[in-house]
């Protein structure tokens, strides 16, 4: 298997550990919002983020969600985590222009 997709699902995998319920029942629920954020996450090996390498633009959320903020907040403060200790890839890290869009 691709080393670099070994590296994005342990990514996606921890992210998951940590927001999933108790019995690991709604995961699925939340993977949507992982792969959203992930994929909108700048990543300083491309200069960019996956979606923009994909669509050639920056992803824009269109419509404010209270859930979905405080959602994606969380999971940049773990992601920055995830990067201070050294778990996350080489490749991965979260700029502020990221973190601000996500908000909006």
């Amino acid at each position: 298997m691709n080393g670099l997709v070994v590296s994005t699902n342990k990514i996606l995998k921890i992210i998951l550990k940590k927001i999933v319920n108790e019995n690991r029942t709604d995961w699925d629920d939340k993977l949507y919002n992982v792969l959203w954020a992930y994929r909108t996450t700048f990543k300083t090996s491309i200069q960019s983020t996956p979606f923009r390498m994909a669509f050639g633009l920056e992803a824009v959320n269109q419509v404010p969600d209270t859930e979905s903020t405080i959602f994606q907040t969380q999971l940049g403060s773990m992601l920055d985590k995830f990067i201070s200790i050294g778990q996350a890839p080489s490749g991965l890290s979260m700029n502020s222009t990221a973190r601000s869009n996500w908000a909006h």
